[in-house]
Formats: structure tokens, sequence, C-alpha cells
């Protein structure tokens, strides 16, 4: 199963977002069930960019963590075909729109994304990431929190 990490999914990853947990959850399941993880490359630079402007990251920080979990998924292309699908169809976000119809030429089988409402009318279902790992955690695996310090 091919699954795409929306720009929120990555951010909270890279960035330890406040809602972290989910988001690496999800990639942790997509990894133990053996599902193939994607980004859309234009992906790329947005997340660049939140990192850098949330104060996540350094902009040099940033790029290095693009860099890293580029080798861990599977990164798609964008192509002129999905900017004309994306400009008839924009889901009410343009960008949004372009990862969708960009997934669905690629074979994606769903979207994770907190962002549910941007992906109501994508040509691809989305899943938030507690959905995700509530529909496909293997059964008897469970996440449990701990108390550092």
């Amino acid at each position: 199963m091919r699954v795409l990490l929306d720009v929120n999914v990555i951010v909270d990853i890279l960035g330890a977002t406040e809602d972290v947990l989910y988001s690496v959850q999800a990639l942790d399941v997509m990894l133990l069930r053996g599902f193939e993880p994607c980004m859309v490359v234009s992906e790329a630079a947005t997340v660049q960019y939140v990192l850098a402007a949330r104060k996540h990251a350094s902009d040099e920080r940033a790029v290095e963590a693009i860099e890293g979990i580029a080798q861990l998924l599977t990164v798609l292309d964008a192509s002129e075909a999905d900017l004309h699908s994306a400009l008839r169809d924009s889901l009410g976000d343009f960008e949004d729109a372009m990862l969708a119809w960009a997934a669905h030429r690629h074979g994606v089988d769903l979207i994770v994304t907190r962002n549910l409402r941007d992906f109501r009318n994508s040509p691809v279902a989305a899943l938030s990431p507690q959905q995700f790992c509530d529909a496909y955690r293997p059964e008897g695996y469970d996440y449990d929190l701990i108390e550092l310090g």
C-alpha cells in the first residue's frame, strides 16, 4: 500500500511539533506493515519553509532533515497534468489539490493528513494520523507514553 504523508505530518515529524506523537506513530505503522510511505517532491520546499519560519529548525537543519526523510520516503514527482487537474479542481486548497492529483496519478492508496477538510473531495482517500493508526496498527501493538526526566 502506498501512503502519502501531507506537509503537516512531515512537519510534525521533523519539527517535533505538539502533534508529533500520532504522526510518528503513523509513519512507524506504515513501516511495520511494509507499506510504502511517500511524499511529493513539491512538499520539500514547503516543509523547509515551515520548519524554518516556525523556528523548529534553522534553514540548514531544515534542509538536512528533508535530506534524511527523503531517504526514508519514496519521493514522487508532480507533473503538468497534476497542475491542470488541480487548477480544474482545487479542493478548496490549491497546494493540497496538487498533492492529491499527483498521489492519484502515482497510484497512492491513502493520504495521511491532519487537515482532512481540504481533502474531503480528493481523488485519493484521506485519514488523520490517529485514524490511520487505529485502522492499520498491527493487532496487539500498542504505543505507551513514558515520562521523561
